[in-house]
């Protein structure tokens, strides 16, 4: 669920999922919380809460700050404080040209002075769009996946141009979900480590003014189904 402000400003999300595989269900969920300063000024940082069923009582929390350029592009975003075990993670946003983002994610000085760098992601954006999700893990920059993306003329329904240029790579590298891309996907085709790619195809419904309402995203069977509720 997304909550905005009057600015129309991302205010909170909240994913709540429903575990029923050790034979008795449990929840798992997050929220987010952005410090909103009342204007359409991007906000100075944002706090996630992780309520796992693994998790301390109470949950994980996660305190970010975040910093800007001058195009209110985020370039930095770190973890100030939290019980989640990390003692400083970063993440640094790079625009080495108009088309490209890519960050550098997972600094952890937990172990004394070593630091450990988790992976790097590279986003190609085309149109508004993301069409293609490149990552790899350091050192030594093993494969891990690649996403490629077609699009229809279908708008995303989460699509905000000001949010999307300033904290939409923040949530898609969050994997929360996808402020960043304009329009919904045509098909999307997944490749991992030396595996064959697995290819989704998309469908959707619109209601009676053309929003998006629902989704289909179908490889050999329905896969994912997805709906919007306005």
């Amino acid at each position: 669920m997304f909550s905005y402000d009057k600015q129309h400003q991302l205010a909170a999300l909240h994913s709540y999922s429903y575990d029923t595989s050790t034979g008795s269900p449990f929840i798992d969920s997050f929220s987010v919380v952005f410090a909103l300063t009342g204007s359409t000024t991007p906000p100075p940082s944002y706090d996630i809460l992780y309520q796992y069923h693994w998790a301390l009582p109470g949950g994980l929390l996660e305190h970010h700050e975040l910093y800007y350029d001058n195009q209110n592009r985020v370039v930095r975003d770190s973890i100030a404080a939290g019980n989640n075990g990390t003692n400083l993670t970063s993440v640094h946003f790079y625009y080495d040209s108009i088309n490209t983002v890519g960050q550098n994610l997972g600094y952890d000085t937990t172990l004394g002075n070593q630091v450990t760098v988790g992976e790097t992601d590279t986003f190609q954006i085309q149109s508004d769009n993301i069409v293609y999700d490149l990552r790899y893990t350091q050192p030594g920059y093993f494969f891990l996946h690649l996403y490629s993306y077609l699009y229809t003329t279908n708008v995303n329904p989460l699509y905000n141009q000001t949010f999307a240029n300033s904290l939409g790579c923040v949530l898609v590298f969050h994997g929360f979900a996808d402020f960043r891309s304009k329009n919904l996907p045509s098909e999307a085709v997944k490749t991992d480590g030396v595996l064959p790619g697995v290819g989704l195809n998309y469908s959707w419904t619109t209601d009676s003014i053309g929003r998006v309402i629902q989704g289909i995203a179908v490889y050999g069977s329905p896969q994912q189904i997805y709906s919007f509720k306005y």
